[in-house]
């Protein structure tokens, strides 16, 4: 067993498969953990919500414990570091597509948003497909990571309609930054600049004095393909590991 621990959280339609592999390169330095929202992958859970299971989580910790979150999971974990970080060292965003200088997630679009939670109910496979599509579509290896992306998340793997439906309404609520707490240099953001969820062509300001923000180019919302090697790196540099 090691001294510190890391624990990595998925993103909407994506249990910990999603990682590939990037909890391993931490094996030699943390005891790492992967956990799936209720509903997701194993947990079976149906008596608690994402945001209440990502708030147990945090309250559990052990000392010197540091967060990835990707996502929907990192928006998530955002939340309940702002309450709930006694023993959480560090919290890393992966793609959160957070507007800080507007002091809350407002990149969201609200309309996209909507037409996905028509199109789960009218035709679920083709929704999620269409999905999938644009998290790599602007990607450097698009095809790759598509088709790899369909065949390990099968129809019959994923989510029911209706946990996805109601995590979509998570997404829908602004994520407010409590300039208050006291742990704001403590989070580091990672943002692919090829994810076709936010637009870097609009002023897009990470106000580092807040949070600190790092960009990996030529990769859309899932990086975890063909650039874990960056964000290992990136995070280990975050938290001063060498």
């Amino acid at each position: 067993m090691h001294d510190s621990n890391i624990i990595f959280l998925h993103g909407w339609l994506f249990d910990r498969r999603i990682w590939q592999g990037l909890d391993k390169l931490f094996y030699n330095k943390f005891n790492t953990y992967m956990h799936d929202f209720p509903g997701y992958g194993g947990n079976l859970l149906s008596d608690i919500n994402s945001q209440e299971y990502c708030d147990n989580i945090f309250t559990n910790a052990k000392k010197n414990t540091i967060i990835v979150g990707y996502s929907y999971g990192g928006l998530l974990a955002l939340n309940s570091f702002q309450s709930y970080q006694s023993n959480i060292d560090k919290l890393i965003l992966i793609n959160c597509n957070l507007d800080i200088k507007n002091k809350s997630n407002n990149t969201l679009n609200l309309n996209s948003i909507r037409d996905l939670q028509i199109s789960l109910k009218s035709d679920k496979s083709k929704s999620l497909k269409r999905f999938i599509y644009e998290c790599v579509k602007d990607s450097k290896h698009y095809k790759t990571e598509y088709s790899r992306l369909i065949k390990i998340f099968s129809d019959n793997s994923l989510p029911d309609t209706s946990v996805l439906l109601e995590n979509l309404n998570d997404l829908k609520a602004p994520i407010a930054i409590n300039y208050a707490f006291d742990r704001q240099k403590d989070i580091l953001l990672i943002n692919t600049e090829e994810d076709s969820f936010v637009s870097y062509k609009k002023v897009h300001t990470i106000n580092n004095d807040i949070i600190k923000e790092e960009r990996i180019p030529d990769l859309g919302h899932i990086p975890f393909m063909f650039g874990n090697d960056e964000i290992y790196t990136l995070i280990n540099k975050f938290i001063g590991v060498r």
